[in-house]
């Protein structure tokens, strides 16, 4: 019975440290991701084409950043917010995808959050991109 109590007890004690080491190793992440995040708000608003700009950016942490995007000939009441959303998700998809190599997707739990806000910076949708790839069990 000992014996069992020793092995239990050494369990918990190594699973503790294992957990210490991930969760100071998510912090330093964290702080790094944040510091990206305050430097890119210097550079902003960031003109992405003629009609959209990023005019900040956010970070939730543990695991996700924000882009704040602002598209400067629409207002909010003259698109249909839905087929909009459904005809960038897919072209914002592979852009990702063609950039991100695939080995660090795999390994990544990071997100990315697309905010799109109308010229009055009236919010119109969000998309939510993974960079994770889904492992063959999960399709």
């Amino acid at each position: 019975m000992k014996r069992k109590t020793k092995i239990i007890i050494g369990a918990l004690i190594g699973l503790s440290l294992v957990f210490q080491l991930w969760k100071n190793f998510r912090g330093e992440e964290s702080i790094a991701i944040e510091k990206i995040v305050r430097t890119l708000n210097k550079e902003c608003p960031i003109q992405i084409d003629s009609n959209t700009i990023v005019f900040s950016y956010d970070y939730l942490a543990p695991d996700t950043m924000v882009l704040n995007y602002q598209m400067l000939n629409v207002l909010k009441n003259s698109i249909d917010i839905e087929a909009t959303k459904q005809a960038f998700e897919p072209v914002l998809r592979k852009n990702i995808g063609q950039k991100i190599d695939p080995k660090t997707m795999l390994f990544s739990t990071f997100n990315s959050v697309y905010r799109y806000y109308d010229r009055n910076q009236e919010f119109l949708f969000e998309i939510v991109i993974s960079m994770r790839k889904p492992l063959p069990y999960e399709t």
